[in-house]
C-alpha cells in the first residue's frame, strides 16, 4: 500500500506510539495528510501536514466531531487508526463502576464505533483500519484486569468483524509488548524489566510495515506469536510466565 497522498486520522496522536507513528510518516512521506486527534497539542510538529484536532474520543459526540473535521480538513478519510486508549493497574477488588465505564467507553466501544462509521461513510471505497490492541489482548496479565478485560474485548470483536467487512476494507490489529512510552506511568505503575520491553522506535517502524503491507494482525515483537503458541499448548510455561509478571511489576503486589 502506497501511504503517500493518503488521508489519515490517528487519534491519541499527541503522545505514546501515536506521536511515534505521526513523526515518521512526516519523515517519509511528503504527501500525507494527518488529523491528529489527542488532548495536548503543543506536543505536536508545528508541520502544514498535520491537523490538530482537541476532542474527547470516549464519547459518541466526539467521535462524530472527528469524522466532522476529517471530511473538512481533509476531504475523507483513506487510513483510520484507532490508537488512544488508556490503562489501570491495580489489584482488582474496589468497586468503581465509573472507572470500569470510563476504560470500556475509551478502549472499546470509541474502536468500534469508529468503524461502524467509516463502513457507514464510505461504503465501496478502499480504506484501512487500525485499531492499538495489546499482547495483554492475548494473554491474562496480572495488574491489568480492567485493562486486559476491554483488549481482550478489542481482539475478539475485530477478529470477528474482519471475516464479515468487504475486500476493499482492511481491519488491522496491532498487538505491542511493553513499550517505553509514558504509558505505564500513567496506568500507576513502572514498565519493569520482565525482558518482553520494545522501544517505541522500534514499534511504531513496525506498525507502518503492517500498515503498508495491509496486514491484518501487527506483531511489533516478533517472537511474541511463537512465544503466545507456546504458552498456549504449555500451560505450565504460561503459568511460569504470569507468575514472573506478578513479581517483576512493581506496584500494589509488595504494598
Amino acid at each position: 500500500m502506497e501511504l503517500n497522498g493518503k488521508r489519515m486520522v490517528i487519534t491519541g496522536a499527541t503522545s505514546g506510539l501515536g506521536l511515534e507513528v505521526l513523526k515518521m510518516l512526516l519523515l517519509k512521506y511528503d504527501d500525507v495528510r494527518i488529523l491528529a486527534v489527542g488532548r495536548k497539542m503543543e506536543s505536536l510538529p508545528q508541520d502544514p501536514r498535520v491537523f490538530p484536532f482537541q476532542c474527547d474520543v470516549s464519547s459518541r459526540e466526539g467521535v462524530d466531531e472527528i469524522f466532522n473535521a476529517a471530511a473538512e480538513k481533509l476531504g475523507g478519510i483513506d487510513v483510520f487508526w484507532a490508537n488512544a486508549g488508556f490503562g489501570y493497574y491495580e489489584k482488582f477488588g474496589a468497586a468503581d463502576w465509573d472507572k470500569m465505564q470510563s476504560i470500556f467507553h475509551t478502549n472499546v466501544l470509541s474502536p468500534f464505533y469508529s468503524l461502524e462509521k467509516m463502513l457507514t461513510l464510505y461504503p465501496g471505497q478502499k480504506f484501512n483500519f487500525m485499531v492499538t490492541d495489546s499482547i495483554a489482548g492475548q494473554l491474562e496479565v496480572p495488574g491489568f484486569a480492567l485493562y486486559g478485560s476491554t483488549k481482550h474485548a478489542l481482539n475478539g470483536g475485530m477478529s470477528s468483524i474482519q471475516y464479515e467487512v468487504p475486500e476493499n476494507v482492511k481491519i488491522s490489529i496491532i498487538y505491542p509488548i511493553a513499550t517505553r512510552t509514558q504509558f505505564f506511568e500513567r496506568a500507576g505503575t513502572t514498565i519493569g524489566n520482565n525482558g518482553m520491553v520494545q522501544s517505541s522506535e522500534d514499534c511504531a517502524r513496525a506498525i507502518l510495515e503492517g500498515l503498508r503491507k495491509r496486514k491484518k494482525k501487527i506483531y511489533p515483537y516478533k517472537l511474541w506469536p511463537t512465544l503466545n503458541f507456546l504458552m498456549t499448548v504449555l500451560p505450565c510455561l504460561k503459568h511460569t510466565v504470569l507468575k514472573k509478571l506478578t513479581k517483576s511489576v512493581p506496584g500494589i503486589w509488595d504494598k
